[in-house]
């Protein structure tokens, strides 16, 4: 809001403060998500979440779509920076039940991870993810495809709110029918046509393949997001982790995601510095292996909590 149009000479210290501020929200709430939830009522408390959620995503791109006809971004971002101003009021209103006082015992954690497969495996998923809808390079990489596909506000607005619709029928599945000992099984489907559609759109990235693509990206890659979520949490909370390693199973996790994120964004910086823009279609060959790889871990992993 401050900086407008001059915020380009300033990208280094922007993504320096996101970056600060991304690691101190998500790290902390990540733990607290474990501790006030049960693990049985996980599912459906994620799942009701996102149906929230997505809702409030099927209206808000439409709204903004038709206010950025006539108001700019900075004005706009007046409105969300209030919101998190409330958010991080309410955030004083959440209390540490653990770990507050615990001493960080990072070597210990290690040891851990020799001897535990499934923690092994929990560790593997954000290297994984960070690649494909963990804000990885994959939905970079889709973003400027609709921004080329579909030209305007407006119309991206319409494709939004219409992934956000398909996103929210998955997620109302996911909270009222998909059954714990299902998981495996819908993890390795939508995995495989998940695989399939991304490489479609790595070597035909054509506007039919978009909309099939972002078909599966809200629909069976939200379910994978989803279950993966599920299962990653539950995990933290066996008898290894939790009151103990917790906090260092997140710290790792988290420094996963980031190291996965900055490869994935570095391959797609030397693609367009290198052979240009008009190729970096073939960088979702990399999300393709990694979501099929994810989909059989987590549905492995996902065997042993039921």
């Amino acid at each position: 809001m401050l900086l407008k149009d001059s915020i380009i000479k300033y990208v280094y210290l922007v993504g320096l403060i996101k970056g600060i501020a991304d690691g101190f929200y998500h790290y902390p709430k990540n733990i607290l998500n474990t501790e006030k939830v049960d693990n049985e009522d996980r599912q459906q408390f994620d799942g009701f979440v996102n149906v929230i959620n997505k809702i409030v995503a099927i209206v808000i791109p439409l709204l903004l779509g038709i206010l950025l006809t006539y108001f700019s971004y900075t004005s706009l971002g007046k409105i969300f920076f209030v919101l998190f101003v409330v958010m991080f009021i309410i955030s004083f209103y959440l209390k540490d039940d653990y770990f507050h006082e615990q001493k960080f015992e990072i070597r210990k954690f290690m040891s851990l991870i020799k001897e535990n497969k499934n923690i092994r495996n929990a560790l593997i998923e954000p290297l994984l993810s960070g690649l494909t809808f963990s804000s990885g390079v994959m939905g970079t990489i889709i973003t400027l495809s609709k921004i080329y596909n579909f030209k305007t506000n407006l119309n991206l607005g319409f494709v939004d709110s219409i992934c956000a619709g398909v996103s929210l029928i998955a997620c109302i599945l996911f909270a009222v029918m998909i059954k714990k000992n299902s998981f495996n099984k819908v993890m390795i489907i939508s995995g495989i046509i998940s695989f399939i559609v991304l490489l479609m759109f790595a070597f035909f990235p054509n506007k039919t393949n978009l909309i099939i693509y972002l078909l599966v990206r809200y629909s069976l890659i939200t379910s994978i997001s989803l279950i993966s979520s599920v299962v990653i949490t539950n995990t933290s909370n066996c008898n290894e982790l939790n009151e103990k390693y917790k906090p260092e199973f997140y710290c790792i996790r988290d420094i996963f995601y980031s190291m996965s994120r900055c490869f994935g964004y570095i391959i797609l910086l030397i693609v367009c510095l290198t052979v240009g823009m008009n190729y970096i279609n073939y960088i979702m060959i990399l999300p393709a292996i990694s979501i099929l790889l994810e989909s059989i871990i987590i549905g492995l992993l996902s065997k042993n909590m039921v």
